[in-house]
């Protein structure tokens, strides 16, 4: 498998508080050799100011509006990612960089 900068991908998800997965969209940041550099995808609303709502969200290939949680990035095992779900626009692309490097 092979994983593009900026490609959404289901994934499965550790919650920290109890001993349970979720499959769940993340968009890769980088691919590394151990693992994959990844943020979560998620359809609440948007409350945090690292929160970035996805302009986009449809043509990305999501059935469902959705912010992006800049505040935690993940490190995922290759193993653990299921399907390759689209890419962000080039609008989104831009204004995440954005938000991401302040």
């Amino acid at each position: 498998m092979h994983f593009n900068r900026w490609d959404l991908w289901y994934t499965w998800v550790k919650f920290e508080d109890i001993k349970e997965e979720k499959r769940r969209p993340v968009l890769i940041l980088q691919e590394h050799e151990l693992f994959v550099l990844s943020l979560q995808v998620t359809s609440r609303d948007t409350k945090y100011l690292s929160d970035y709502q996805l302009r986009d969200w449809q043509s990305a290939g999501l059935s469902i509006e959705s912010i992006v949680d800049t505040s935690r990035r993940l490190q995922l095992i290759h193993n653990d990612f299921d399907n390759r779900i689209g890419a962000l626009s080039e609008y989104d692309i831009l204004n995440l960089q954005f938000m991401i490097s302040r």
